[in-house]
């Protein structure tokens, strides 16, 4: 969606952070109001493609947010009013994985884009957490119930609907 970027990954610490703060006050502002937010009424997705801002302070993260409104809707009209477990998570697998493409590959774990929501959002290829906050943000949006577990090498997500649990993996195409 943004092919411009701009690399700034070679500046760290306090340089880095004034750098931004000057340069790009609206992306540092952003990131202070997901700070004072409650943890509860964070918007997953939102929140994570201002930090991919950061690394790319020039794209603008208005189209990911379109990506995402586009995911849930597809997501709801699959799911079609559904409530129960089996169906939220055949719905985020449909339209996530299966229609937009949205995979892991081994190869990720070697790439530092794969971490980069805006990045995995071009690519349709990311790390498990990456993949992982995209399936939470869709479900949370919703309505449904979804955690992120953290495994070792692995973020999985936990689905709860009707006291019912699922267990499913972004990385490993939605898997249960």
């Amino acid at each position: 969606m943004c092919e411009k970027s701009f690399r700034m990954l070679e500046l760290r610490g306090p340089l880095y952070k004034n750098t931004i703060m000057k340069m790009f006050p609206h992306i540092m502002n952003e990131v202070k109001e997901i700070g004072r937010t409650p943890g509860d009424f964070i918007d997953l997705g939102r929140a994570a493609l201002v930090l991919a801002q950061l690394a790319r302070p020039k794209c603008a993260i208005s189209p990911y947010l379109r990506h995402f409104e586009k995911l849930e809707q597809n997501v709801a009209d699959y799911a079609n009013g559904a409530l129960d477990l089996s169906t939220q998570h055949e719905a985020l697998v449909q339209v996530i994985n299966k229609r937009f493409g949205y995979t892991g590959t081994l190869r990720s774990f070697d790439m530092l884009e794969a971490a980069n929501l805006m990045r995995v959002i071009d690519r349709r290829i990311g790390l498990p957490v990456a993949l992982g906050i995209i399936y939470i943000s869709v479900a949370r949006k919703l309505g449904w119930f979804a955690y992120g577990l953290n495994f070792p090498a692995r973020f999985l997500i936990r689905l709860d609907a009707n006291g019912e649990r699922r267990i499913i993996d972004p990385f490993e195409n939605g898997k249960a």
